[in-house]
C-alpha cells in the first residue's frame, strides 16, 4: 500500500490528470496514503473494489481503478485515473475491459456505468 501510495502519488501533484475526473486529488502524499488505506477497508467490507493498474512492460503502479456496486448488487460505476506520462498507451482500455468483465463474472452485475471527463 505504502510503495504504490508512493509511485502513485507523483501521478497526481501538479497534474492535469485531476481535471478530468471528480476528484481534487490529495492535499499531500501522507493524505493521498491515507485515502487509500480507507479504500482499502472499503473493499475489505465489499462497498467498493479498487486495484492500482500497472504498466504491462514495467509492471510499476501507473493508475487506479475502481467499481462501486450499488446497495442490491444490481449495477455498478467505474472510476479511473492514469498518470500523464501512460496515456494513449491501451492501459485504461485494457483495465476498463478488465474491471467489466470482474463486475459481470465475479460480483454477478446486471449493469455497469462509467462517466467520461474530456479535459
Amino acid at each position: 500500500l505504502e510503495e504504490h501510495a508512493s509511485s502513485l502519488y507523483r501521478f497526481l501533484v501538479d497534474s492535469s490528470v485531476t481535471a478530468t475526473i471528480q476528484w481534487d486529488g490529495p492535499s499531500s502524499r501522507a493524505a493521498y496514503a491515507e485515502g487509500l488505506e480507507k479504500f482499502e477497508e472499503e473493499t475489505r467490507a465489499g462497498l467498493l473494489h479498487m486495484f492500482t493498474i500497472l504498466d504491462p512492460e514495467s509492471g510499476s503502479p501507473v493508475g487506479s481503478i475502481d467499481i462501486r456496486p450499488d446497495v442490491a448488487k444490481f449495477r455498478a460505476d467505474i472510476g479511473l485515473w492514469i498518470g500523464k506520462p501512460h496515456h494513449g498507451k491501451g492501459i485504461g482500455t485494457r483495465a476498463v475491459t478488465e474491471i467489466t468483465a470482474y463486475g459481470f463474472e465475479k460480483l454477478g452485475l446486471s449493469k455497469i456505468e462509467g462517466h467520461v471527463f474530456v479535459g
